[in-house]
């Protein structure tokens, strides 16, 4: 049996920024694993897939061939088993090996190969063929969702995106070395996944893979903004909040939208609105000089039941982005990415406060105009940050990405690559879907849909006519259990506009502190 595969090299063309801080073993699946519902090879998903595929050993072709044995089994043959196999909800190696030995992967014949031979070259293989797939996917539905692009989300930005990370779970003791760490060890963490997610179009931007665990997510936030165009708007949580990191933003020619952190002292230096519980001003944040930001923020408040919620943004103009638009887009905030540029001329931040019933909400923002971004908006955009976290959960829970399939790192990556490519589909599904339905994307279910898909290409000549007709009946399509943040609309006429020389920078200083990871105190 032609089992021999060539000798090890260093694995190249990584997609995702990894940091190794060491290299941990996870969990060698030698073992099969049940499979949910399958997806024919057939479909038009799993066609298409395939032809993006099958199209990179022509650009490959030209390659300069090296010295000794040419391969049996080549890396973009194995990225197709892989993808098909995710396609076919198969979660194990040794499916992988049965899909190439025995059946066949497309058009290509069966390869009479050990299983070792191919956990050999799933160890070996970088990545590339996975990169090259997901270029061309995303290419292909950036240009299929261009009508569904939700422009209504602050039409003012370039972008809207969600900035975030998610730790992979912690690894089960079935590796010797494991039975020996004690509750809570860091080391029981394979590592993190940190994000940008595209709240218009509902699609991944980025993902990088973090080896630790435990390290500072602001640290490796400025690596994520190498890609975004200026002008556009980011949603991100408390755990990036820091003096330095929002004046960066602004610096870099960036609105963003998070919350205040509580006890954080501010000065107040115009008030845009103030009645009915809401509050709206211009303020710099910190009061002491060893510790303050030199941006002038704009925050905002309000209460809603017994609950206080704070904003803050440097859109300045209310008129830009209202009140109510804050929490909305906040909402938004789990659909991200950024850039890093050179310094630019400083802008302000914008604080508002509100208040709903017993309920008391805080944003900040630099978007400094109350016309840009109203109080309205402020929160309905930092709503939408939870995006992020349901994209996550579609990773690691419905399309397998809890269950890794090798102690080796090459292996990981083009598990998390090939359920990224299947991620990218779904959500586009989901897109399109919600468009021709005439309700929000969050009103399709995404574990529904990754659940009856694959059966609907299967057995539906038109899946999509399909759940348009039954999609209500089959209770895909709901009412979402989101909460949806209302704030007050503030009228402009009512907002006290600033003179144009308080909007300046002032020196600022960080008091340098070493702050931890948000995932420290986690077992």
């Amino acid at each position: 049996m032609a089992n021999r595969v060539v000798m090890k090299q260093k694995m190249k063309d990584n997609p995702f920024i990894t940091y190794l801080v060491d290299e941990r073993k996870i969990l060698l699946m030698t073992h099969d694993t049940p499979s949910q519902d399958a997806s024919a090879a057939g479909t038009p998903m799993g066609a298409q897939l395939e032809h993006w595929l099958l199209t990179i050993p022509a650009a490959s072709a030209s390659a300069p061939h090296k010295r000794g044995r040419p391969r049996t089994l080549s890396a973009w043959h194995m990225s197709l088993a892989v993808l098909l196999c995710l396609l076919h909800g198969l979660q194990s190696q040794l499916e992988v090996w049965r899909q190439i030995a025995f059946y066949g992967v497309g058009y290509l014949p069966a390869l009479p190969l050990s299983d070792q031979a191919v956990y050999d070259r799933l160890e070996q293989d970088g990545v590339s063929a996975f990169q090259s797939v997901f270029a061309h996917v995303s290419q292909w539905l950036a240009q299929r969702l261009a009508p569904y692009e939700n422009r209504t989300l602050a039409p003012f930005a370039t972008a809207v995106v969600a900035l975030d990370e998610s730790v992979l779970d912690r690894v089960k003791r079935w590796v010797s070395w494991l039975r020996e760490v004690p509750d809570g060890d860091s080391r029981l963490l394979p590592g993190r996944l940190v994000g940008l997610f595209d709240v218009r179009l509902q699609q991944w931007r980025r993902l990088d893979v973090l080896l630790d665990a435990n390290a500072d997510c602001k640290v490796h936030a400025r690596a994520m903004l190498s890609a975004l165009a200026k002008g556009t708007l980011l949603l991100f949580d408390l755990g990036y909040f820091s003096f330095p990191w929002l004046d960066e933003l602004t610096q870099l020619g960036y609105w963003y939208i998070t919350r205040q952190r509580a006890k954080t002292r501010y000065q107040i230096v115009h008030l845009l609105y103030q009645a009915d519980g809401v509050f709206d001003a211009l303020v710099y944040l910190g009061v002491h000089s060893s510790d303050r930001a030199g941006q002038l923020v704009r925050l905002v408040s309000f209460r809603l039941g017994s609950q206080q919620y704070c904003y803050l943004t440097n859109v300045l103009d209310p008129a830009t982005l209202p009140i109510v638009d804050i929490a909305r887009l906040y909402g938004r905030r789990w659909d991200i990415e950024l850039a890093f540029r050179e310094l630019k001329e400083h802008l302000g931040l914008r604080l508002v406060w509100i208040r709903l019933g017993s309920q008391q909400y805080c944003y900040l923002t630099n978007v400094l105009d109350p016309a840009t971004l109203p109080i309205v908006d402020i929160a309905r955009l930092y709503g939408r940050r939870w995006d992020i976290e349901l994209a996550f959960r579609e990773l690691k829970e419905h399309l397998g990405l809890r269950l890794v399939w090798s102690a080796k790192l090459g292996v990981i990556y083009q598990q998390i690559w090939a359920c990224l490519i299947l991620a990218q589909l779904l959500h586009a599904y989901q897109v399109e879907l919600a468009a021709r339905a005439e309700v929000e994307p969050c009103e399709v279910s995404l574990a529904l849909l990754s659940r009856h898909l694959p059966r609907l290409l299967q057995h539906t000549a038109d899946p999509m006519g399909f759940l348009l007709e039954h999609g209500r009946a089959m209770r895909l399509i709901r009412p979402a259990s989101r909460r949806l943040r209302e704030a007050p609309v503030v009228p402009l006429q009512q907002v006290s506009s600033p003179p144009p020389e308080l909007l300046q920078p002032r020196p600022a200083h960080s008091a340098h502190r070493k702050c931890g990871s948000r995932y420290t105190a986690q077992s």
